[in-house]
């Protein structure tokens, strides 16, 4: 969760993030922010691991309705391709995370492929 003034804070706490941080700058705050309602964010780079995520974050407002701050959610996209929902996979099969994106310049959208693991690997990839 990220305030208004700045404060940020995590559970679980895991630390290490940019001595810069500032919550405000993050997408996850200002879409939800300038959303005024619930919102999912495309996937981004976490800010302390690296790892890609998947973010759903909220406004949270005072009792009076001034914006107080904004609160998320992430989730591990590869965690989620690791885990397959327990579904019977063949070998070569592969799990893809997309989403429609239009090139920058184009008129045609089109799937970017934002994460994927290959059964056949030993080991996850992500874009």
């Amino acid at each position: 969760m990220g305030l208004e003034s700045g404060v940020h804070v995590s559970f679980p706490g895991h630390g290490g993030y940019p001595a810069d941080y500032d919550p405000r700058r993050r997408p996850w705050y200002k879409e939800a922010r300038d959303a005024g309602e619930p919102v999912w964010i495309p996937p981004t780079a976490d800010a302390s691991t690296g790892q890609i995520l998947l973010t759903h974050a909220a406004p949270v407002r005072t009792a009076e309705g001034t914006m107080a701050g904004v609160a998320a959610v992430d989730v591990q996209i590869l965690r989620l391709l690791e885990d397959n929902a327990g579904l019977p996979l063949a070998e070569e099969s592969e799990t893809l995370l997309v989403r429609l994106s239009t090139p920058e310049g184009g008129d045609e959208p089109g799937l970017l492929i934002v994460a994927r693991r290959d059964y056949d690997r030993p080991h996850l990839e992500g874009a």
